[in-house]
């Protein structure tokens, strides 16, 4: 399998600067132009999936369905799967973002443990394999699951509690 990833456009919470974790926020005017920008970077680019998979959170599933239009990729052939959903951020959802190391570090707030996001993320990658081996897949997600996706490939080795930055609706390739 030949695998990309992109993190969803700019979503409210992004710019007001605070968690949604499992909550939907919409995109931005910005947010849905980075979209649309990336949609059209890939296809003057000439780059195809086969498989669309998206969070079926609005702002990722939305970048998905705006960046398939672009393609030309059937939008009733994209496939949602909450596995692919950002980290559940507890009491910290509507927070400050700036909250969010110590919760993780501290394993407290109610927030989804590093150990339990890499595994269902890890699950989701697996079953993408099984399921499309020899195809091209792009997933749309979360900058906590790209994170880990990131770690589990080896694409970086401390992706996920570095606070790695993932830039909004910004493709690359995962496998």
């Amino acid at each position: 399998m030949i695998c990309y990833f992109i993190r969803h456009g700019q979503s409210q919470a992004n710019a007001d600067g605070v968690l949604a974790g499992q909550l939907d926020s919409p995109l931005t005017e910005l947010g849905q132009l980075q979209a649309q920008r990336e949609g059209e970077r890939l296809l003057a680019l000439g780059q195809t999936f086969d498989v669309i998979v998206a969070s079926p959170l609005v702002r990722a599933y939305d970048t998905a369905t705006t960046i398939a239009h672009a393609l030309k990729y059937p939008l009733a052939d994209i496939i949602t799967d909450p596995r692919l959903m950002e980290r559940h951020a507890g009491e910290l959802a509507g927070q400050s973002s700036t909250l969010l190391a110590d919760a993780i570090a501290n394993n407290s707030m109610g927030i989804e443990s590093t150990e339990l996001l890499r595994a269902r993320s890890q699950v989701a990658l697996d079953d993408l394999a099984v399921r499309y081996p020899h195809q091209t897949v792009l997933i749309v997600a979360h900058a906590g699951v790209g994170r880990v996706m990131q770690a589990i490939t080896g694409k970086t080795t401390d992706a996920v509690e570095s606070g790695l930055s993932i830039p909004n609706a910004q493709a690359f390739r995962l496998l």
